[in-house]
């Protein structure tokens, strides 16, 4: 189904970025799926930034019924990471 489809496509970019991407969590947020990328750096990734906004506007183009958000969040520790992402519902796609 289109849920299944949308999560390989998100782990198959990660794979693609791993370079740049520390781990990735999808979880689902006021109607939507929302994907979350932590960087390998421990600041804001410009370039990755870039990533994820084409790869968002991909998301939103060929996956029609489910509604998406990417974001990148810091959680290489587990207390950043807290901050945004329930680990408990959300779903490791990625590190």
């Amino acid at each position: 189904d289109e849920l299944d489809a949308l999560l390989v496509r998100v782990r198959d970019w990660s794979a693609q970025n791993s370079a740049r991407v520390h781990a990735v969590y999808a979880s689902p947020r006021e109607g939507r799926i929302v994907i979350f990328v932590i960087p390998k750096s421990d600041q804001y990734d410009l370039e990755l930034g870039n990533k994820l906004t084409d790869l968002d506007m991909e998301l939103a183009q060929t996956f029609q019924i489910i509604d998406t958000e990417v974001m990148q969040v810091p959680g290489k520790l587990p207390d950043q990471l807290a901050t945004f992402v329930n680990v408990d519902s959300a779903k490791r796609l990625h590190g």
